[in-house]
């Protein structure tokens, strides 16, 4: 049976939208472990140090590994969330996944502006156990809280095809 739909096309489901969510944390992978790396260099930088053995080279090293997995990890999600999917309307787990997002009122991804107002409010709203996907789950047209503030949705990889910008020939 087919899901709710919006004028641009079948709405994702949540199952589609949680792999996405999946892939896009994959990728940020790289960071976490530099960043669990360096929790490991500050255990060993405490030990010297309570052992007396200097231990400020250590510490050090712990402060850069953690900045850089940090940075990272940080540089990946602006990328990936605000200016791919901005200009796609998919981020890296989307495109694997198939679904996009739209703006509906052009039916054409919302631009890089409105992803990062995505990324942040996705966040603030999340920290509240994950409520946010958990909206999207409960509710008929699939929507999550931030898709409704800002006017996007979601959609399945079966939708109809994006529609063509203001006076561009239709090749007929």
């Amino acid at each position: 049976m087919p899901g709710p739909w919006t004028r641009w096309g079948e709405a994702a489901t949540f199952g589609q939208r949680a792999e996405a969510t999946l892939w896009d944390w994959l990728l940020t992978l790289p960071g976490l472990v530099l960043m669990l790396v360096s929790a490991g260099l500050f255990g060993v930088s405490v030990v010297q140090l309570a052992e007396g053995d200097g231990g400020g080279a250590w510490l050090a090293a712990t402060g850069v590994v953690f900045v850089l997995g940090l940075a990272l990890m940080i540089g990946v999600q602006v990328w990936n969330y605000a200016l791919v999917q901005g200009r796609t309307g998919q981020t890296w787990g989307k495109r694997r996944v198939g679904i996009r997002l739209v703006s509906l009122e052009t039916g054409r991804p919302p631009g890089t502006a409105a992803c990062v107002g995505r990324w942040l409010l996705h966040a603030l709203i999340n920290q509240a156990l994950y409520i946010d996907y958990l909206w999207c789950a409960l509710q008929p047209d699939r929507a999550t809280i931030t898709d409704k503030v800002l006017s996007t949705a979601v959609l399945a990889p079966t939708s109809r095809p994006e529609p063509r910008p203001v006076g561009q020939n239709s090749g007929r």
